[in-house]
């Protein structure tokens, strides 16, 4: 699925024919979606319930960068908390600080 959507994206940018007009067609017609809409509130809550899990089997919320994807999560949840102590803008939320914070996020 992936693929396809890098070949979509290929086809529609550059016209590439590795996608026939057709085939493209024959996929919207069972509903094939070509892109995903990003529910960012919903991304986060998943994120939130990772970091949730972590923290009740390993004790705390220091997350490493070894566990990729939610150990980049944690530290930008950490840059973002920064940026707002610091007064600049962010999108955490003192909702979302709070949530973190419950769990024992520093």
């Amino acid at each position: 699925v992936k693929d396809l959507r890098a070949a979509y994206t290929l086809h529609s940018e550059e016209d590439d024919a590795s996608l026939t007009a057709n085939f493209i067609q024959r996929l919207e017609e069972i509903g094939f979606r070509w892109t995903i809409p990003l529910d960012k509130d919903a991304a986060w809550a998943a994120k939130f319930e990772q970091l949730k899990e972590y923290a009740k089997v390993n004790g705390d919320c220091f997350v490493p960068l070894k566990h990729k994807e939610l150990g980049l999560w944690v530290k930008y949840q950490r840059s973002l908390y920064s940026k707002m102590e610091h007064g600049e803008k962010s999108p955490l939320t003192e909702a979302r600080i709070a949530e973190l914070e419950s769990i024992g996020f520093e």
